[in-house]
């Protein structure tokens, strides 16, 4: 039996959990970790078309989430008001007309 340190583990179990045409196959993670790259170029090349796109990897999964709340932050102005970490935008009108006969002039 051959042990694997933590951190192969961990970067390959990623990878099993993220690729499902892997766990369709029938694959175990124990044949898997023994030759990761042959049988992720295998299942991709048979289940996979060019027009095909494989799911994102956790690790770019967060890269993704960092860079769209990077530019989501980019895109509030400096002066813009917040409340409990909500953006409120400036109304530029007010809810009630004024309106002449509201009150009798006497």
């Amino acid at each position: 039996m051959t042990t694997f340190p933590d951190e192969y583990i961990h970067y390959w179990g990623g990878i099993y959990i993220a690729l499902p045409a892997i766990l369709h196959r029938g694959i175990l993670f124990d044949t898997f970790l023994l030759h990761p790259q042959e049988i992720i170029n295998q299942v991709c090349s048979e289940a996979c078309s060019e027009d095909d796109v494989l799911p994102l990897l956790p690790i770019q999964q967060a890269v993704m989430h960092e860079l769209a709340e990077a530019e989501h932050d980019a895109l509030i102005p400096a002066t813009a008001q917040h409340r409990d970490g909500a953006f409120i935008e400036r109304m530029k009108h007010h809810c009630w007309t004024p309106r002449k006969s509201w009150r009798k002039q006497a």
